[in-house]
Parts: structure tokens; sequence; C-alpha cells
């Protein structure tokens, strides 16, 4: 929040309330003034027909239209609101009409009727004819003396709504005047007011989002917080507090980076190592040769694969144990890592089974160097204890591309390359139904 969107929340929450009872005296003054309005043009509107009736009551019974005529013309002249006269008998016939503007027939009540529409009123009032009492002996009392009287015709007045439209639209001026006029003394009073609480407060909220967004080092100015210094001076020791917990927080989490990052390598270096010999195991070589082989196709550079198998080893776990068989996993391990270059990658498939991986090796050379290593292995037996045990290898080497330029073809020609080695006495080097190279 900024400081003029808080100045501006904290006007409104100030100036609603004188707001809406402005509002609220601004719709009452005008509502009332406008009835009052509407009241008085009614009974004025009455007060002439009645007078008119009561003037035409000899003209109705003599039939005098020209009378009529007079009396309605007048009526009409006399006052500006009064847009048509109709003067009619008692079966609702007309006898005197001025305007176009009295819908016409109408429905003759029986007292006063007034018909509202939005730009006019029409007023309906009977023209009573009044029978006085006789003294005569033939004739029947009337009840209490009184005298008689019945309709004989009826006053129609048309009258038109402009001046209450301008009444109105002139008193609703004069209400938006008084609502502005205390709208303003509202907001000089809530200014007056405010203005030694809001500039504190923006300060202080303004040092609290710079301490959100990460400026630990953001401070209450005890001048600038002014009646508020006290709550400035708890924000600044609780942002103290923040920068010392953020401190080591950010230690910790730097502790636990740290030891998650050496996790993480260890769980790699796990999942791609055999846990017996250290080696790679078979998942490491298998991603390696895929991406040897993705680097061969593309730049059309050599590929050799060498699949080794220990000659015997059942034999060596049988007269030996298990645990001699692992040292001899081990050490044949480690002495074939020792053999190859730095960009040889060796794998252990599984069991007694080896893998290597020879990129930019031509199969002349890839033969040469698995030879050697099959020298080594039968020139160097294992010390277990008192006793040396020989552990020899097969060998099968197969070079990219072949029939299928996949990791699994060549690594099916390599192996079928170990069965012809198997097959031919063991401890020796094949190639794929080519030559054979004796070992012996």
């Amino acid at each position: 929040m900024n400081g003029l969107g808080f100045r501006n929340h904290m006007l409104m929450l100030a100036l609603l309330p004188a707001i809406l009872v402005a509002a609220l005296l601004s719709v009452i003054y005008v509502s009332w003034n406008f009835h009052e309005v509407e009241v008085a043009l009614k009974d004025r509107g009455r007060a002439i027909a009645k007078q008119l009736g009561t003037a035409a009551e000899y003209g109705i019974f003599s039939g005098s239209r020209e009378m009529l005529r007079t009396l309605a013309d007048a009526a009409q002249k006399g006052d500006p609101d009064i847009l048509g006269v109709a003067i009619l008998n008692e079966r609702g016939q007309v006898l005197v009409r001025t305007g176009d503007s009295i819908p016409l027939p109408l429905e003759l009540p029986e007292s006063e009727a007034l018909l509202e529409k939005p730009d006019r009123i029409v007023l309906v009032v009977p023209v009573n004819r009044t029978v006085l009492p006789l003294d005569d002996i033939y004739s029947e009392p009337t009840p209490g003396g009184r005298s008689l009287s019945r309709t004989s015709g009826y006053v129609v007045l048309d009258v038109s709504r402009q001046r209450l439209v301008e009444v109105r639209n002139t008193q609703m001026l004069i209400g938006l005047d008084i609502a502005l006029g205390g709208l303003l003394l509202g907001v000089w009073l809530a200014l007056r007011m405010a203005r030694g609480i809001t500039r504190p407060l923006i300060h202080i909220i303004d040092v609290v989002e710079r301490i959100g967004r990460g400026e630990l080092g953001a401070r209450v100015i005890p001048e600038e917080a002014r009646t508020l210094q006290s709550l400035g001076h708890n924000i600044n020791a609780m942002a103290e507090r923040v920068t010392l917990a953020h401190g080591e927080l950010q230690q910790k989490v730097a502790q636990a980076t740290e030891e998650l990052r050496k996790r993480k390598e260890e769980a790699e270096l796990l999942a791609r190592m055999d846990v017996l010999t250290g080696i790679p195991n078979r998942r490491a070589f298998m991603q390696a040769a895929e991406q040897e082989v993705l680097r061969a196709q593309r730049y059309g550079s050599s590929l050799t694969v060498a699949v080794l198998d220990l000659d015997h080893f059942k034999t060596i776990n049988d007269t030996y144990g298990h645990a001699a068989g692992d040292h001899v996993l081990i050490n044949r391990a480690a002495l074939l890592e020792a053999s190859v270059r730095e960009i040889d990658t060796v794998g252990r498939l599984g069991g007694e089974e080896f893998a290597i991986l020879m990129p930019g090796t031509p199969l002349p050379e890839a033969i040469q160097a698995v030879e050697r290593i099959r020298q080594a292995f039968e020139q160097n037996p294992i010390s277990d204890g008192d006793q040396l045990i020989r552990a020899t290898a097969s060998f099968g080497v197969a070079e990219y591309p072949g029939a299928d330029p996949t990791v699994d073809g060549l690594l099916a020609k390599a192996d079928g390359a170990l069965y012809l080695a198997k097959a031919r006495g063991r401890n020796r080097v094949e190639i794929p139904a080519q030559k054979t190279i004796d070992g012996v």
C-alpha cells in the first residue's frame, strides 16, 4: 500500500459517515419539498375546480354554453399550470372544452377523482346542484330539515406537472449543494484531524513493507513516527529479531543444502556404482554406452566393446568359499580399471561378467588392448591367505556399427564372441565369427 492509497483509505473511513448523512439529509429534503409542492398543486387544482363548479352550476342547469365557455377560458388563462378545462353534464356529455389534452371520454366518479400521469394531473370534480326544502304541507319533510344536493355535471381540469418538475430539479440542486458543502467541510475536518496520524502510519507501513520485501536494514525513524514512536520502537525491535533469525535461518539452510547436496551425490554415485567392486554398475555402463553410440553415429568415429567373463568362477566359489570369490571379483575389477585408458569405461554387468567400452578405438587396436588385459589376468594370480587363486577370463570383442546399430545390438555381438571364446577353451579373445587370437 503506498502513501496516497493509505491516505485515501483513511479519508474514506473518516468521510463515509458524513457522506451518508449528507446524502440522506439531501434525499429527505428533496423528497419532502417535492411532496409538499405536489400536495399544494393538487390542493390548488381542487380549489379551482370547486370554484369553477360553483360558478358553472347555473350554466350547466340552463345549458348556457357561452357562459360556460367564458368560465373555462377564464380559469385556463388565470393559471399557467392549467392545460385544459372541460365541463360535462350529468350524463358525461361535453358542454365546453378548452385544449386538447384532456382524455375523453372519462369514467365519471360519484365523488372527486384524481388521475395522475408522469407529466400532468387530471382532476374530475362533480358539480352538485343544491335543492332547498320547501314549506309544503303536501311534501315529505327532509331528514333534519336540511337541503338536498345531486350531481348536475362535472368539471375536469388538466393540470401540468412542469412547474412541479422544475421545482424538484431546483430542490435537487439545492440538496446537492448542501451535500457538497457538508462533504467539503467533512474533508477539511478529516484532513485536520488525520494529518497527525496518517504521516507516521505511512512511514511505519513503508518500513514494514520494505522489511517484508527483504530490506532487513530498514528501520522506523523516531522523528517520522511522531506520536507513534512507541509503535516504531517495537517495530525496530521486531526487525532486529527478524534480522538475527534470518541470519541463523540462512546458515541452517546453507548447511542443510550442503548436506543434501552431499547426500544426493552419494545417492547418485551409489545408484551408478557396483557396491562390491566400486566400478560402474550395469545401469551406468549402459548409459555411457548409449552416449558413445550417439557420438559414433554423429561423427562416424570408431567404437568397440569388449565383454569378459571370469573362467570357472563357480569352481572358485565352491573351492575357496564365497568370501574368496568376492575377493577375486574385487581384485579383477581393480586390475581391469588399471589396465584401460581414462576415456574408456569399465562396468560390472552382473555376477562375474564385466564389460569395457572403448570409444575412438578400431577393432584391431581394441583386440591388442584386450589381449594385454587377458595376459595381465593370467599372469597375476590372487593371493588369498597362504594360497594363490588363478582367475583367468574369456573375452568377446565387437565393433560398432553392425547389423543392429544399437547398444543392445553391440553387446549382443560381443556376447556372441564371448560364447565363442568359451567354446574354444576359455582364457582367450574372440571376435564374432571372424578370427581367433590364441591367448596361451
